[in-house]
């Protein structure tokens, strides 16, 4: 599956046979429990087992998603992809390695043929910077193949999220914050400009720097929506005292005249 702007960013471990496709197992998946030798085991519609890992499918406001119906189908779940390229052989290379130099490059590991011209097959991944540098099919699936081998094996999550209730809880907490640090701020420090400058971008920082640390542990996280909430609470508080302040001002030329 693509995302609206063609990236690919989630991954399909299996859906329900049909006229579209009558398999019931993505490639990767079906290559990851081959290597490993095991089956999936269905817990609930949500969830499925695979050994000892439980993974949840991927729901229509899974993290910064609001995918619209029915592009939530089948099981999903987000890629992480690999910080490093598989490698790659030409196969006109194989004999001049040699057979036991081959034989020993490929032993215990997975190896995947298919074309990587630069210009069939190609994809928008986000480690795409332009038209450039997309991926070859067979890289993509190499990365997905990866990242279930990791998972199952226990070593690295995969990428969570919160559900729908939390994130709403999160966001009015940072945009409620924001506005509660303005109001406790004394008189003769928030009339200086620079000082409500300096809290906001330190409120901001704050936010980005809890949102990156878990993303890196492999859990996605509002940001966009929790930052502008904050900034929105010190603009709206800003105007409203401005306001304010204004309106004094001529409720005292009123009583001088």
């Amino acid at each position: 599956p693509q995302d609206n702007d063609g990236t690919i960013r989630r991954q399909m471990l299996g859906m329900k046979p049909g006229d579209i496709c009558q398999a019931d197992q993505s490639f990767s998946l079906k290559i990851a429990l081959q290597h490993l030798g095991l089956q999936p085991e269905f817990v609930d519609e949500n969830h499925v087992q695979f050994g000892d890992l439980v993974v949840r499918k991927l729901d229509r406001y899974a993290g910064g998603y609001r995918l619209p119906k029915g592009e939530d189908s089948g099981y999903q779940i987000l890629t992480n992809y690999r910080a490093q390229q598989p490698e790659k052989i030409k196969l006109r290379d194989l004999s001049i390695l040699g057979e036991s130099r081959t034989r020993g490059k490929f032993h215990n590991k997975i190896v995947l043929i298919g074309g990587d011209d630069g210009k069939d097959d190609q994809h928008k991944t986000p480690y795409s910077k332009n038209s450039l540098s997309k991926m070859s099919g067979v890289f993509v699936h190499a990365h997905m193949i990866s990242h279930l081998l990791a998972a199952i094996s226990g070593n690295e999550p995969l990428i969570r999220w919160w559900p729908q209730w939390i994130e709403n809880v999160w966001i009015l907490g940072w945009t409620c914050s924001s506005a509660i640090i303005v109001l406790l701020t004394p008189d003769w420090l928030g009339k200086r400009l620079l000082f409500k400058i300096l809290t906001v971008l330190s409120v901001q920082m704050l936010l980005y720097g809890i949102c990156f640390a878990c993303f890196v542990k492999a859990l996605w996280i509002p940001w966009i929506p929790a930052s502008l909430g904050s900034i929105l609470a010190v603009l709206s508080y800003f105007f409203y005292s401005r306001a304010q302040a204004k309106k004094m001002i001529e409720i005292k030329s009123s009583i001088n005249l």
